[in-house]
This record gives structure tokens, C-alpha cells and sequence, in this order.
């Protein structure tokens, strides 16, 4: 079993990192990628923690009362305003990020940062939220939380949504947070008919393909884009959520991976631009062709921490002069354009567990589809294997925003 490979060869490092689950499946040569990121992130953590980096996470909110966040969080800003929010997903996906404890005794990515939740959409079940997305709120929302997150001295911006954006709003948010200094990262979306979802689509986001356990893209969140800058694990994932420890896959567990290494980049060399982070990222990324080897599938490879905090060291000595230049010549994605559908097999959308008695957490923004899952699990020993309380398995269709 993979996961009983990574114990053996990291031991505590899995620890060090959040715990990272990945389905058992039979050994391969391709297990081996999972064993190097979170080794990665760990040797990472030995440099730094994200200390003195704020990071805003605009999504569907964070529940502030959780255990594990206390202390972490700054004053939440919601743009919804939609009473009684649930916030599962978000709060699960900010204790990957900054949770100073948690099931099996494992910190957040980037315990030492702090963060900043922006509420810029409703979870599908709240109250209210029907109402508010056929009011076609979306992008106008989208774009005001990342700007908010500018203004608010945000190193870091975390976009946990897709939509599409007619009048330029969300693209025009995100060059003025590149101004601000702020990095934009996001997953990247997975909608059907719509093949420029913001924010991924905007010159400048770093947007992140989901990795299924055996290396490979996963189909059921990721389409086949230009747009990609990096991959990163999307397997079942344990963290702190409302009520205890929670199970959760999928888009923001990538997301959390590449916003740590961004967070940890920023902590340590303050001083480079947006563009200077992004260089460090995709240089150190690990493609499984090799090095410096780019596709549609997973950009430049699987997200690399310790060597984005090396390469920025190099940059910050080398490159300080001309980031703009350097990044633009060495890098193949945010162009802006529309990449279009890479390969000829449809997407579709998976079928997702959730909690016995809660609702999917999925939301289509203005058509968009954010595939989101999320469990709870029963409280964990140290050894993160215990079995999930029975969860019913139901698919639903988004709704869309006319």
C-alpha cells in the first residue's frame, strides 16, 4: 500500500506536512511521487512556516469557532451576507493552511501564516443561496473579495471558486492584486461548455490541476488547459472542520499544496514580485518527463516547496533585476485566451460523498462548476486510517446562474 510506503520512508515528516491520504492501490513506479512532494513539504517546513505572510482564502468562508484556527484567523469579510453559513469545505481546506493542530496531531502547511477568510459565494445549501445566485452575484463578488484581499494586505490570495466573467471584472481584480503584490492562486475550473473560467483564465493566476494518487491528472476536476501552472495532490485528505476531524478531496486540497509552497516562497523572500514566485514555483515543479518538460496535463509538474524556497533564493540574487521579462519569457501559462478542450473525451461530473444527513457542497457560479467533496470521520487515533462514519453517495447537479 502507497500509504504504507510513505510511513516507512518519511516517518513524522507525513506529520510535519497535514495528513495527506491516498487511496491504497497496487505499487507502482508512480507511487513515488507522492513519497517526493511530501517529503518536500516537509524539508520545506524546516525553513519556514509562512511566518509574517497573510493569507486570504476567498471562497465560501471559514467557521472561526474550530479549535484547530484559533488564534490563526483574521476578522472574516463576507460579500454574501446570506444568513446561517455552513462553511464546511472552506474551514476544512484553512486548517490544511494554518490549523495549529489537528487530527493525528498534525499542523497546518503554513502554521506560522495567518489568514484571511472572504466570503464571496454561498454554499448551495444555504439559506437564502438560490436567491442570491439567480440575482447573478458571482463574478461581481469574486472580483470584489480578491480586490478586498489586495487592499488588506493580503502576500497571499487563495481563490476557491470559479465563474465565467462577461465584463472583465474578475480579470481586472486580479492585475490590480498583482499590482497590490499579491500572488493569485487558484484550482483550475471544470465546466463543460465554459473554457475561460476566472479567475484560472486571468494573466498572472497560478492555477493548480488536481493529482490523482497514482500521479496522473484527475479528470473529474481538472480539464486539459493551457492554463495550468502546476499539479498537486487532490487525494482524500484528513482535517479540522466543524465539530471534529473531517474527510475531504478534491480541488482545494491541490489548492492548499500550491498556496503553502506560494506562502512559504513569500515568507522567506518578501521582497519578489508575484511573477519572481511563479518563476520559483514552476522551475522547481517535478514533471514526471523531466524537468523544464511542460503539457496540458499537469503544466510544469507536481509542486515542488523545498525547491521553490531554492530557487527564489536564486532569483532573489539573480533575477530581481528584470522579473517581469525573465517570467514572461520561461512561462507558458495565464495568457488569457481561450485554451479550448485539449483532448476529445467529455468531462463529467463525479459522483461525491458527503456526510450522512448534509448536502453536497458543490455551486455552479454563472455556470461554473466547483466540484468540492467533503466527509465527516469519526475522531482519529494518531494513525489516520480510521474508518469513515457511513456516508451516503448522491450526485447533484449544480445550479446555474441564468
Amino acid at each position: 500500500m502507497l500509504r504504507s510506503r510513505i510511513a516507512a520512508l518519511l516517518g513524522a515528516a507525513a506529520v510535519a506536512t497535514g495528513t495527506l491520504v491516498v487511496p491504497a492501490r497496487p505499487a507502482s513506479a508512480d507511487a513515488g511521487w507522492a513519497v517526493r512532494a511530501i517529503a518536500d513539504m516537509a524539508l520545506a517546513r524546516r525553513v519556514t512556516k509562512g511566518e509574517g505572510v497573510k493569507i486570504a482564502l476567498v471562497g465560501e468562508g471559514v467557521d472561526p469557532k474550530v479549535r484547530a484556527l484559533r488564534g490563526s484567523l483574521e476578522p472574516q469579510h463576507d460579500l454574501v451576507g446570506t444568513p446561517r453559513p455552513t462553511r464546511r469545505y472552506d474551514t476544512v481546506i484553512a486548517s490544511l493552511l494554518v490549523g495549529d493542530s489537528g487530527p493525528a496531531n498534525a499542523p497546518g502547511f503554513v502554521s506560522g501564516a495567518r489568514l484571511l477568510p472572504v466570503r464571496a459565494y454561498p454554499n448551495g445549501k444555504d439559506p437564502g443561496a438560490t436567491h442570491w445566485n439567480h440575482q447573478a452575484y458571482g463574478a461581481k463578488a469574486l472580483a470584489d473579495g480578491i480586490t478586498w484581499a489586495a487592499d488588506h494586505d493580503a502576500g497571499v490570495i487563495a481563490v476557491d471558486v470559479s465563474t465565467f466573467d462577461d465584463n472583465g471584472a474578475v480579470s481586472q481584480a486580479v492585475a490590480y492584486a498583482l499590482d497590490k503584490n499579491a500572488v493569485v492562486v487558484t484550482a483550475t475550473g471544470m465546466d463543460r461548455e465554459v473554457y475561460d473560467l476566472q479567475p484560472a483564465a486571468a494573466p498572472g493566476v497560478i492555477a493548480v490541476a488536481s493529482v490523482k494518487a497514482g500521479g496522473e491528472r484527475d479528470g473529474k476536476f481538472t480539464r486539459p488547459s493551457s492554463q495550468i501552472a502546476l499539479a498537486a495532490p487532490a487525494s482524500k485528505t484528513i482535517g479540522a472542520g466543524v465539530g471534529g476531524p473531517w474527510e475531504v478531496w478534491g480541488p482545494g486540497v491541490s489548492l492548499a499544496w500550491v498556496t503553502a509552497a506560494a506562502t512559504m516562497v513569500r515568507s522567506k523572500y518578501p521582497k519578489l514580485t508575484p511573477q519572481q514566485v511563479a518563476m520559483a514555483l514552476t522551475t522547481s515543479a517535478r514533471h514526471p518527463k523531466g524537468a523544464g518538460h511542460y503539457d496540458t496535463d499537469l503544466g510544469f509538474g507536481y509542486v515542488n516547496a523545498k525547491g521553490a524556497l531554492d530557487k527564489a533564493k536564486a532569483i532573489s540574487q539573480q533575477l530581481a533585476a528584470e522579473p517581469a521579462e525573465e517570467f514572461a519569457a520561461t512561462s507558458r501559462f495565464g495568457g488569457g485566451g481561450k485554451p479550448g478542450d485539449v483532448r476529445a473525451a467529455k468531462p463529467r461530473l463525479p459522483v461525491m460523498g458527503a456526510a450522512a444527513g448534509l448536502a453536497l457542497l458543490g455551486l455552479a457560479l454563472l455556470g461554473a462548476a466547483l466540484l468540492l467533496a467533503v466527509r465527516k470521520r469519526k475522531p482519529l487515533e494518531p494513525e489516520p486510517e480510521a474508518p469513515a462514519e457511513s456516508a451516503e453517495k448522491e450526485s447533484e447537479a449544480p445550479p446555474v446562474v441564468g
